[in-house]
């Protein structure tokens, strides 16, 4: 589109904008946005959604908005002029302080001086009012009060005082806080929904609300701007369904948002006049007005093609021409307000009902071993306070099955939970097979000390049969085995943190860990276990991302536990069971990314699979339990007992099972060499397939 001084997507826009008022009549009647607003923050170009608290700065050079651009709200900062980023100052779900900010009644408001910025956001399952600083994020103040709920915060003039919406027991009212003193003043205080108000100062506040006007009655959600003034409280614009966000003038009036004429226009009320005019005319909406200090610039945001756009207006009320004054749409009678004295009659007493929550399962395939799994129902009453989960891989006979059945107590903030299990663990021992089979049960709590990190203790008891194949390994086959038994009894504590963000096919975004330590008392073996498991995820474009896991685990004392690595749950390029030890260590480094968006095959039957991924991986792990040579120098350098797999593999789901199928092979960065004795034989390692139903870890 060169000849006509255009992109593309521009010259598209304009086609259809002029197709639309030709045929169109409200189109062509509506004003058209362009006129009088730019849009600095675009959704489709920024693959966002929702950027919406708009907050203009004081000189009006900066916005301050709440975006879900990178899939997490988070509060960005960009140019009021052009809509480049500045910076980003919080993310949410990714701390305990900011596990998540209001996207829709939260609200951002600067300081006079352009210093600080102030929102609201939930921290360790309350609402906690924050001071930030605008140029890094840092947090300047954080207050907290007795409340459910904290909405729409905004700095007085004097910086020296919040106003904002309050939540207590259903009821919401206007307060006003004391920045340096953290005092609580409750400026309304009744039944009615008070909102979105903004502050001239400590005598003059307006705010959305639904109370009637003096000697009238009651009707649920009939809003209006109503002005606090030095303790008396009186109705400003006439009353619709939606009024919000009213922003202060320097003359002394409002702009507001309404739906009048049932789109969510802007509306300016002007004191002096003691009137109100339309100044957009729109199909959608417009939300969160923010003004400048000097009222010279508007900022908003703007529902537009499926997303909130960000857009700013220079000289609003010369730009924004007036319309005629809306008139008042107050509410059929049928909506009044009457109270009622509770029928104790219908009053019963909760009975837990059970039904299925889900079902899932999870598979893998070996050519040696063949296919394996495990499958789990859970059910749970409808308040969920009580579940019970129930898993097995029946595998011929109850004694060769993993079973669990599990039941957790989940109405308090502590969890409490039992359970029945048996299950195996499997081990080589040079040539011969260890099968350790667990029969017991035992008994736990859950305690979240926020919305990310937990604390659980446990206590265990159960047999432990041993059972020695000889000669298994390499043939996979052994007929000549020995038994022996064992009683064992264990408390464990475990820390564990996680705020990953997940993906179609697993984790995105975020990171993960698992620390965990057990001891044995009283039992026929003594065993001191230390197990660490941390999960980090990178999501570099929407669709891809980089993953790493490091597991660490040690035995101690005077017997030993012991884990076997290798595997598509462990070190690809290898046979399950490779290696045994009593101390072991792993790393997986991914990089998953979208591989084939559609295939469709219409022979010999239609099939379509969608969103088929790919998967760039490469492991790295050693087991030991006396002694490890990691590498080798003589010779050049290689690895020696640290073993590594390098491979691809793809991920896609087919009938809603979520297939990974893998191909890998041993690498020991001198060639593709198993061992260091496949080394000097001059034996090269096989490329091996693993074909595994789960998510990705």
């Amino acid at each position: 589109m060169t000849a006509f001084g255009v992109t593309p997507e521009e010259f598209n826009k304009r086609w259809l904008r002029y197709y639309q008022t030709q045929y169109w009549v409200e189109v062509d009647e509506l004003e058209n946005f362009d006129r009088f607003a730019r849009v600095i923050y675009d959704h489709k170009k920024t693959n966002s959604y929702q950027n919406t608290s708009t907050a203009m700065s004081p000189n009006g050079d900066k916005a301050a908005f709440i975006s879900d651009r990178s899939g997490t709200a988070e509060i960005i900062v960009i140019s009021g002029i052009d809509g480049s980023m500045i910076r980003k100052l919080v993310k949410s779900s990714y701390a305990s302080g900011y596990e998540g900010l209001h996207l829709y009644e939260g609200g951002l408001s600067w300081s006079r001086d352009g210093e600080f910025i102030t929102f609201a956001a939930k921290a360790r399952g309350n609402d906690v009012l924050y001071i930030i600083h605008a140029q890094d994020g840092r947090v300047h103040k954080r207050l907290e009060f007795d409340l459910n709920g904290i909405y729409a915060p905004k700095f007085s003039p004097d910086g020296q005082k919040i106003v904002f919406t309050g939540l207590k027991d259903a009821y919401s009212d206007i307060y006003i806080c004391n920045i340096e003193t953290a005092i609580l003043e409750k400026v309304t205080d009744d039944i009615y929904s008070d909102h979105h108000p903004d502050i001239l100062n400590d005598e003059v506040i307006v705010f959305v609300s639904d109370r009637p006007d003096s000697g009238e009655e009651y009707y649920y959600g009939n809003h209006a701007v109503f002005i606090y003034s030095y303790g008396d409280i009186s109705r400003l614009p006439p009353r619709s369904r939606y009024v919000a966000s009213p922003v202060l003038t320097p003359d002394g009036g409002f702009f507001f948002v309404a739906d009048y004429d049932s789109a969510y226009n802007l509306y300016f009320y002007s004191q002096d006049e003691g009137r109100i005019t339309r100044r957009t005319d729109i199909f959608t909406g417009i939300y969160y007005p923010s003004s400048s200090m000097d009222g010279n610039k508007i900022a908003f945001s703007y529902y537009n093609d499926y997303g909130y756009d960000i857009c700013v207006v220079k000289d609003p009320l010369d730009k924004m021409l007036g319309y005629a004054e809306p008139e008042s749409t107050e509410l059929a009678s049928e909506d009044y307000y009457v109270p009622e004295d509770l029928d104790e009659d219908d009053v019963r007493k909760y009975r837990a009902r059970f039904t299925f929550d889900y079902f899932t399962a999870s598979a893998s395939y070996f050519s040696a071993l063949g296919f394996s799994g495990v499958g789990q129902i859970g059910v749970s009453d409808i308040l969920g306070n009580h579940h019970f989960r129930f898993a097995s891989n029946f595998y011929g006979s109850l004694t060769s099955s993993d079973i669990f059945i599990n039941y957790w107590y989940l109405k308090k903030r502590t969890d409490f939970g039992v359970s029945l299990f048996q299950y195996l663990n499997y081990f080589s021992d040079r040539h011969d097979l260890l099968v350790w089979r667990y029969l017991g049960g035992g008994g736990g709590i859950q305690y979240p000390l926020n919305r990310f990190f937990r604390v659980e203790l446990g206590l265990y008891a159960y047999k432990l049969y041993e059972t020695r194949w000889y000669d298994y390994f390499p043939r996979y086959y052994s007929n000549i085995s020995t038994e022996e038994s064992y009683n064992m009894f264990y408390p464990d504590v475990a820390l564990i943190f996680d705020n990953i963000k997940w993906g179609p096919l697993g984790p995105h975004d975020g990171r993960r860990f698992r620390i965990s330590a057990y001891s044995t008392i009283f039992s026929d073996k003594d065993i001191r276990n230390a197990i660490v498991d941390y999960r980090r995820y990178f999501g570099v474009s929407p669709r891809a991302s980089l993953a790493s896991r490091l597991v660490l685990a040690a035995s101690f004392g005077d017997d030993l536990d012991y884990w076997s690595i290798g595997g598509p749950y462990s070190l690809r390029g290898y046979d399950y069971y490779s290696f045994t030890g009593s101390k072991i260590g792993f790393l997986n480094l991914e990089f998953r990314f979208p591989f084939i968006d559609r295939l469709s095959i219409a022979f010999p039957i239609p099939l379509e699979i969608r969103n088929i991924r790919g998967d760039l991986f490469a492991d790295v792990g050693t087991a030991y339990t006396d002694s490890v040579k990691l590498w080798e120098t003589e010779g050049g350098f290689r690895l020696n007992d640290l073993k590594l797999g390098v491979g691809g593999g793809l991920r896609f789901t087919f009938l809603y099972i979520i297939f990974r199928l893998d191909y890998a092979r041993a690498h020991n960065l001198r060639g593709w060499y198993e061992s260091e004795f496949a080394y000097q034989q001059g034996i090269k390692s096989d490329w091996k397939f693993y074909l595994t139903l789960s998510p990705d870890w």
